[in-house]
């Protein structure tokens, strides 16, 4: 059990770093090799794509009014927070 969550970790942090690698060109024909032969097995794949359906969720969210508002309030509070602990105690 414990072998099956390092090589679901291994997976999902090389499904990471193609999705990074990939969405940065140039790309030069050894890697694009080296991802065909990696994605060939079908866990990989598989990570491969549900990252990506992340990404491409994350991108939607990226517009949305409701979520700009949250994350305004949320670095609202961040700074607040920073503020009032940088303050002396007495």
């Amino acid at each position: 059990m414990i072998k099956d969550r390092k090589s679901s970790a291994r997976t999902t942090r090389e499904a990471a770093d193609w999705l990074d690698r990939l969405d940065t060109p140039p790309h030069e024909t050894e890697d694009l090799e080296a991802f065909s032969a990696w994605r060939s097995d079908p866990d990989n794949r598989a990570e491969y794509e549900r990252l990506e359906d992340i990404k491409r969720a994350m991108a939607t969210m990226r517009d949305d009014p409701d979520m700009r508002q949250a994350s305004a309030e949320a670095l609202q509070r961040g700074a607040l927070r920073r503020r009032r602990q940088s303050l002396p105690r007495l």
